[in-house]
């Protein structure tokens, strides 16, 4: 459907059009002109001359006896250049667009084959193509084997997102494995639901085995440890010929010099005994699950304690990541949620180890087929190194300005308009980048309502609380 012609001056990053007067045009829509040149809409602009002269307008009310405005009113379309089309492809662009040149939409069944959208048997859908409405499928591989990351403020539906992404893998046999590490207690159902597909396990139920009795990992879970502190600690650490707490502790009550610095790291010492992380670890079990095609939902939201998380999330990654690398498990896809309490962009944080394993993972993950889905609502405070491996990004709405900032400075696909409409999406809508060459405005399905988070909105907790614990109305019923 033609819908103007090339107007102003052009080139090949992007060229203008005015658009007829009958036509219905839509931000984001995919456009051709007639000399082949490909590409997106990225911004309207509604325009009226007789309407932008000041001096005019003072005779506003003796225009309108003789001219109606909407007679003069008319529309720019701005278009980002793709490529130029040929034999169903999409190629480099040598030169601009002419005045003149007809434009015309692309209609979904021609985008499809541009961009290789059809569906097969192994490819998935977890959405529509905006403004077109229509269901777009793609090869899961596609998102996940370069690592992905979904980028979002709260409400604005990562969560969704993802369980209508786990929902698709399980529907359509997809036989690549997943590991969630489920922070708000978010995906539990999907065991409930898929009890032959998915295992729910609590983070309490895992300990630390002997051989994380180190450095590094006591170290973690230790607040602000002196310098002499860290040396006594790694002497005593290196002595233990069987390695558990109470035998690092029998070490420390014998030596005889640094009293006072030796007394001080026992009471932390003991103070690590009572969060009981350590034991029998239990992971060859449940990683061994991998082999048979479970995926595992890791429960986090019984760790209050930020060093017991990033503890225990080091060493579940860190096994995933060695286990993958001797090919003892299948390539597995592992999805973070909350990644920026486990991946800070600072240094010297509580969530030291489980950013450097992330970091590793995030470089040389992918020769090993050990993926990452990166989760966060302040994509500001994930680490750099991580977000720059992410080379498919799907930002819902953002409205701070920092990680809109942030946004910009990661992602090579979005222009600036791409950037300014990111506040204006609406739940469930987001732009995808990297997926393929260009960038997609989707709208996500819901996932099955079984599936979805268990959030309840404030309202429904309030009734909730007072139907079980009854309604005291008046201080006079309470005894104090």
């Amino acid at each position: 459907m033609e819908v103007g012609f090339v107007i102003s001056q052009s080139d090949i990053q992007g060229y203008s059009f005015l658009v007829s007067k009958d036509a219905k045009l839509d931000n984001n829509v995919f456009v051709i002109t007639d000399s082949g040149i490909f590409g997106r809409v990225v911004n309207i602009a509604n325009m009226n001359n007789l309407l932008m002269d000041q001096d005019v307008l003072i005779y506003y009310d003796e225009i309108l006896k003789h001219v109606a405005p909407e007679r003069e009113n008319y529309s720019i379309a701005h278009v980002k250049i793709y490529g130029y089309v040929k034999d169903n492809r999409i190629n480099r662009v040598n030169s601009p667009p002419k005045p003149g040149d007809t434009v015309r939409i692309v209609d979904w069944n021609e985008l499809k084959r541009l961009f290789g959208l059809e569906e097969s048997d192994q490819s998935i859908s977890i959405g529509y193509v905006l403004p077109y409405e229509q269901e777009f499928y793609f090869d899961p591989y596609r998102l996940v084997e370069k690592h992905f990351g979904v980028l979002a403020m709260s409400g604005a539906g990562k969560s969704n997102m993802i369980s209508i992404l786990l929902q698709e893998f399980t529907q359509r046999g997809i036989d690549l494995p997943v590991v969630v590490f489920d922070i708000h207690n978010e995906y539990y159902n999907f065991s409930q639901i898929y009890p032959d597909r998915f295992v729910s396990i609590k983070s309490g139920d895992i300990k630390l085995s002997g051989e994380y009795i180190n450095t590094d990992v006591v170290s973690s879970l230790i607040e602000d440890l002196s310098e002499t502190q860290l040396y006594i600690l790694d002497s005593a650490i290196s002595r233990l010929d069987s390695p558990s707490i109470d035998n690092l502790l029998s070490i420390l009550r014998s030596k005889d010099d640094e009293k006072r610095s030796v007394n001080a790291l026992i009471r932390k010492i003991l103070h690590i005994r009572n969060m009981d992380i350590f034991g029998e670890i239990g992971l060859e079990e449940k990683i061994g699950m991998l082999k048979y095609g479970k995926s595992l939902i890791i429960d986090f939201s019984d760790s209050t304690n930020d060093r017991i998380l990033s503890t225990k999330a080091y060493v579940l990654l860190k096994e995933l990541f060695e286990r993958r690398k001797r090919g003892e498990i299948p390539p597995v896809l592992v999805i973070v949620e909350e990644a920026h309490l486990l991946a800070s962009n600072e240094t010297n944080t509580e969530s030291r180890l489980s950013q450097l394993i992330l970091t590793r993972i995030a470089r040389e993950g992918r020769k090993f087929g050990l993926c990452l889905g990166i989760i966060s609502q302040r994509p500001y405070y994930l680490n750099q190194t991580i977000m720059a491996q992410l080379n498919v990004q799907i930002f819902l709405r953002i409205v701070n300005p920092y990680d809109l900032e942030y946004v910009k400075s990661v992602s090579e696909q979005l222009t600036e308009d791409d950037i300014s409409s990111i506040p204006n999406l609406l739940p469930g809508e987001a732009i995808i980048s990297g997926l393929l060459k260009y960038p997609l405005f989707v709208r996500f399905k819901l996932a099955d309502s079984r599936l979805r988070s268990n959030y309840t909105d404030l309202r429904s907790m309030v009734d909730r609380y007072w139907e079980v614990n009854g309604r005291r109305r008046y201080l006079k019923d309470i005894d104090f």
